[in-house]
C-alpha cells in the first residue's frame, strides 16, 4: 500500500493567526469575566490588527490562505455535510466545505464582537477610535450594542465547541491529525490527486 505524500498547505502566517486567535479570544473572555478591562482593551486592538491582516491575506496570502481557494456555494456545502453523514466525505487539501463555512463564520463573529466592542467603549466609556458615536447614539441603542457584545461573546463558545468537533470528525474520517497540521502547515495529499498524478506519468 502506498502511503500518502505530505504537502506545506498552512502558510506560517495563518498558522500564526489561527493560534493567536485562540489565545487572544481566550484571554478576552477571561479578562472580561475577571474585568480586568484595560487587559481586555488591548487585548481587543491586538485582535483587530491580527483580523485585518488576515483579511488582508486572504487576497494576497499563498494559495491555500486566500479566500479564493475556499469559497464553496452553500449547495455544496450542503452535500458535503451530507456526505460526512455517511461517513464518505471527500478529503480536499485545503479548506473543506464545511471547514470553509466555518472559516468564514468564525471571523464574522469576531468582526461582530470587535466593532460591537468598540462602541460599546466609544458611547458608554467615551474612549476610543467610535468616540464620535457617543454623540449620534442614543443611551438605549448604546446598551442594546453592549448586550450583543456580552451575548456574542458568552455564545461564541458554542461555534467553537462545533469547530472542534468537526475537527475531530475530519481527522477521524481522513486519519489525519488536523491539530498537528495547524502546527507544521503539513497535510496529507488526497489520494485521488496522486492516483491522478500517477496516471499522467
Amino acid at each position: 500500500m502506498q502511503s500518502q505524500r505530505g504537502r506545506l498547505v498552512w502558510d506560517r502566517f495563518v498558522r500564526l493567526f489561527h493560534w493567536s486567535l485562540v489565545f487572544g479570544i481566550t484571554g478576552a473572555y477571561i479578562s472580561a469575566c475577571y474585568h480586568y478591562m484595560n487587559i481586555h482593551l488591548w487585548i481587543g486592538y491586538g485582535l483587530s490588527v491580527l483580523v485585518a491582516a488576515r483579511i488582508l491575506w486572504g487576497f494576497i496570502g499563498s494559495q491555500y490562505a486566500r479566500f479564493s481557494s475556499f469559497n464553496f456555494d452553500p449547495v455544496t456545502i450542503v452535500r458535503y455535510l451530507i456526505s460526512i453523514i455517511q461517513n464518505r466525505p471527500q478529503h480536499f487539501l485545503g479548506h473543506n466545505p464545511a471547514g470553509a463555512a466555518m472559516v468564514f463564520l468564525l471571523l464574522g463573529i469576531v468582526i461582530i464582537l470587535l466593532v460591537s466592542g468598540f462602541i460599546t467603549l466609544g458611547v458608554i466609556d467615551f474612549d476610543g477610535p467610535f468616540l464620535v458615536l457617543s454623540t449620534v447614539l442614543s443611551d438605549s441603542t448604546s446598551y442594546q450594542i453592549q448586550a450583543i457584545h456580552e451575548w456574542v461573546g458568552n455564545y461564541f463558545w458554542v461555534v467553537v465547541a462545533a469547530h472542534i468537533f468537526g475537527v475531530f470528525v475530519a481527522s477521524t474520517q481522513h486519519h489525519e491529525n488536523l491539530i498537528l497540521a495547524m502546527l507544521t502547515g503539513i497535510k496529507k495529499e488526497p489520494l485521488k490527486s496522486l492516483h491522478s498524478e500517477e496516471n499522467m506519468q
